[in-house]
């Protein structure tokens, strides 16, 4: 049914390339189908946290999203609790969902409980994404993601377990990040370390990644619509 759809259609369009492949790979249609990425924002200096945002006092890594089992919030709890944390760094994770209880079953084994902060839903995170040593997007598998997207905007590197889709792009193929197996805990584990040990490789990553954002701007893809459609 898809494959008449898009032989029948003068244009088809993905949001992401990742996206298109799949598309192509599933119709063996290729002759009209591209990708235009989703816009994220109309300006980049939109995305910043709030002045009265109070920075925690010690050092931490973010885990954001739904508590799903997509996003695979248990494979980063368990390649956290495997790191050298001398510095005593903590994992903060923001979000509700079905897996909390869960999650938290995980913290309590590991024992762990001192060093995890399960903050919840929030309004506004975007102050604890801004100061972050990283963000770790530990999902089975995802489009593309506006958190990470959002990170890039505030300049905070980000590693990801997805291999493919979107987030491979908008980490540039691992030059605006890390991109580690998809669920591999010692790989994760070796990656968090990696970031730990050599902040110059994090900070020139999210250099990159911000300095490359205006890919998902507003005026980016109205201007790539208004080429296909003209």
């Amino acid at each position: 049914m898809w494959r008449k759809i898009f032989n029948h259609s003068k244009d088809v369009v993905a949001e992401s390339e990742g996206l298109m492949k799949k598309v192509i790979k599933m119709t063996g249609v290729s002759k009209n189908v591209n990708y235009i990425y989703n816009p994220h924002f109309e300006t980049q200096n939109e995305i910043k946290s709030k002045s009265e945002f109070v920075t925690p006092k010690f050092k931490y890594i973010l885990g954001l999203g739904r508590l799903t089992k997509q996003k695979n919030f248990p494979l980063l709890i368990k390649a956290f609790s495997l790191i050298d944390n001398a510095n005593e760094l903590k994992l903060i994770i923001i979000g509700n969902g079905e897996e909390k209880s869960k999650l938290k079953k995980i913290v309590n084994k590991m024992k762990i409980n001192s060093e995890v902060l399960f903050l919840g839903n929030l309004e506004d995170p975007l102050g604890y994404l801004e100061n972050a040593e990283f963000l770790v997007i530990p999902s089975l598998w995802e489009g593309l993601p506006r958190v990470a997207i959002e990170a890039q905007a505030l300049k905070t590197p980000i590693i990801s377990a997805c291999e493919e889709g979107g987030l491979s792009e908008i980490l540039m193929n691992g030059k605006a990040g890390i991109i580690t197996k998809n669920n591999d805990v010692n790989e994760m584990k070796n990656s968090i370390e990696k970031y730990l040990q050599n902040p110059k490789m994090a900070l020139s990553h999210s250099e990159l990644g911000f300095n490359n954002i205006e890919r998902f701007a507003l005026e980016t893809s109205a201007k790539e619509y208004l080429t296909k459609f003209s």
